[in-house]
């Protein structure tokens, strides 16, 4: 992923963010290692903008671990593939991402795979 591409999606994904969130800070970003792999793994209140969260929150490019079905999507799917995400349902892709940590990335998972239900 080069860098203008990397500058283009958080300034994108920092304007979603804006427009859903009234308020968006970051707590404690200085826990994310400026170097070395990091998995980060959150909750997932909102189906899309909470990878737009983290992609503002975190100042390193990173990759997701998606649903397949996302990466079907026409422009998310499109946009994810430019992101270099894994789909979790892949092996092959699994070890991709291994790699991608063991070579000192960073990657992001939401494990309960969807966002809940509304109260």
């Amino acid at each position: 992923m080069t860098r203008v591409w990397w500058v283009l999606v958080r300034a994108f994904a920092r304007a979603c963010v804006s427009v859903y969130y009234s308020a968006f800070r970051v707590a404690h970003g200085e826990r994310i290692p400026a170097a070395g792999p990091v998995l980060l793994v959150a909750n997932h209140p909102n189906d899309l903008v909470d990878g737009a969260a983290v992609l503002c929150a975190v100042p390193r490019p990173l990759r997701f671990v998606v649903r397949s079905s996302r990466l079907r999507v026409p422009l998310l799917g499109w946009t994810l593939r430019r992101l270099r995400a894994v789909a979790d349902e892949e092996s092959a892709a699994t070890r991709a991402l291994q790699g991608h940590l063991a070579a000192g990335g960073v990657a992001a998972v939401f494990p309960e795979r969807a966002a809940p239900p509304s109260p």
